[in-house]
């Protein structure tokens, strides 16, 4: 089989054992045979893009550009020099919510989603600013429209009000939620609130990734975004 190629996409278990099957009636003494199979481009916790905020802070949407706008910002919480991390300011009214999210379909009822980030915020903001945290929300329909479905799960919010030693520095958050039936799409929401600032209130997030079911992409999309061609020496 040349090995420019490129299989039809079929299942992986499916093109997996056809490559072993060729291999055995071939039998001894045969030119080397290859395998075939498709497996997803992307790594289970990457289904995210730019979590890490390396250049800028593309694949994220905003909000409410207006009252809470989102920068790139140099600060990187590995303090790596050749990336950043994404900034966002709130000059909402207080208490209302503003953030960046990403929507991730299709999903799989009953499985784990796990949301890692890291949360900076800094000193000498008001004592009662704002706020900052990361959540996941179910939604009934693909592209995370229709309507929400079961609780959100959401990591503690940080705040200006926190210990001082939770400021200035990077501090690492989860959030776990659990797929409720019926769910299509999921939402992936940094957010900022605003509390009794005067001025506004800023948080820095990076190292954003969500951990996954390796078969969350079951081709129900009507798409192969998620899957590539691979081949490889059996």
């Amino acid at each position: 089989m040349p090995t420019s190629h490129r299989p039809p996409l079929f299942s992986a278990r499916t093109c997996l054992l056809a490559g072993l099957l060729g291999t055995v009636l071939a039998g001894p003494g045969t030119a080397a045979q290859r395998t075939w199979w498709v497996e997803p481009s992307l790594p289970e916790s990457g289904r995210l893009v730019n979590g890490g905020f390396d250049t800028d802070v593309s694949g994220w949407v905003v909000t409410d550009p207006v009252n809470v706008p989102m920068s790139w910002d140099a600060t990187d919480a590995t303090g790596s020099p050749s990336s950043g991390s994404a900034l966002l300011v709130t000059s909402a009214v207080p208490s209302n919510n503003g953030g960046v999210f990403q929507c991730i379909w299709p999903v799989v009822p009953g499985a784990n989603y796990t949301l890692h980030g890291r949360i900076r915020i800094a000193s000498g903001q008001p004592a009662l600013g704002g706020a900052a945290g990361i959540f996941l929300r179910a939604w009934s329909s693909f592209s995370c429209t229709g309507s929400a479905v079961g609780d959100p799960a959401a990591t503690a919010y940080i705040g200006t009000n926190a210990d001082p030693s939770s400021l200035d520095v990077w501090v690492p958050v989860t959030a776990t939620l659990t797929m409720p039936e019926g769910a299509q799409s999921l939402w992936v929401y940094l957010n900022v609130q605003r509390w009794s600032s005067p001025t506004g209130f800023a948080a820095r997030f990076d190292a954003i990734t969500l951990d996954l079911p390796l078969h969350a992409d079951g081709f129900e999309r009507g798409d192969l975004l998620a899957w590539d061609g691979e081949q490889s020496a059996l």
